[in-house]
């Protein structure tokens, strides 16, 4: 309530909402060789390079709250993501591969002082069969299974995963007369770790390994899915076994 000279409820005074105005400026830059093949699921062969640079700057501060924390959400970001994959041999429906993915990242200003990158979770895409975005799928750059998704954060990140992919059964067979035809599944075993600090190291790396079995679906006649079951299984920086449902494959 504004109340006027004589303390009296006044509506000649309006509050105006805080607005806050960037700039942003950013380039990317990628190079693809990465395929796949029929009756394969994911990469086959090849490799892929994304770097990035972003850089954001806060406007109509004040000069003494320049480079605040808490106040200057300015900051400069360098990040970077390499995939790689490998085909070993034959053997069933498709070729045994090595996927590999590597990915990082530095930052500075005032913004990345409270954790600019995260560290941990599952990744995954968003389910858009029943349109209510089911299993909790969103694409993580820095993904770690097993733990939680900030389980590290700091300014400096970076994460790495090795998967042995290979394939289980050839199924191709409908339910019934329910929409819904079971195409193949693939298998695989995986070892994560990664690390994010400050200037100052935040802790030792956490790493986990585990396996993950891959269902190719097709919905409703027209809809490709990959639903993944995997259990993950910490090896430093938490204790316990970790299951989780996602939509795609991890990379």
């Amino acid at each position: 309530e504004l109340l006027n000279g004589g303390l009296e409820s006044t509506a000649a005074y309006v509050l105006t909402q805080p607005a806050a105005r960037f700039t942003d400026f950013r380039a990317s830059v990628s190079y693809v060789t990465s395929r796949t093949h029929s009756f394969q699921t994911g990469g086959t062969r090849g490799i892929s390079l994304f770097v990035e640079g972003k850089v954001r700057h806060q406007l109509s501060l004040t000069d003494s709250l320049i480079g605040v924390e808490g106040f200057d959400r300015s900051f400069e970001e360098l990040n970077g993501r390499l995939r790689a994959y490998v085909p070993l041999w034959g053997g069933g429906h498709a070729t045994h591969v090595l996927a590999l993915q590597v990915s990082g990242g530095a930052a500075r200003g005032p913004k990345t002082q409270f954790g600019h990158f995260r560290v941990g979770g599952a990744s995954g895409t968003p389910e858009d069969v029943t349109g209510l975005e089911l299993f909790g799928g969103s694409s993580i750059f820095l993904p770690v299974r097993g733990f939680g998704r900030s389980f590290r954060a700091g300014r400096y990140a970076w994460a790495s995963s090795a998967e042995y992919r290979f394939p289980l059964a050839l199924v191709n067979r409908g339910w019934s007369a329910w929409p819904v035809h079971f195409d193949r599944l693939v298998g695989a075993l995986f070892w994560d770790i990664g690390n994010a600090w400050e200037p100052n190291p935040f802790g030792t790396a956490i790493t986990s390994v585990g396996a993950e079995v891959t269902s190719q679906l097709l919905g409703f006649y027209d809809t490709e899915v990959r639903l993944r079951t995997g259990v993950a299984f910490p090896l430093t920086g938490a204790n316990g076994v970790s299951t989780y449902l996602r939509i795609g494959l991890p990379f």
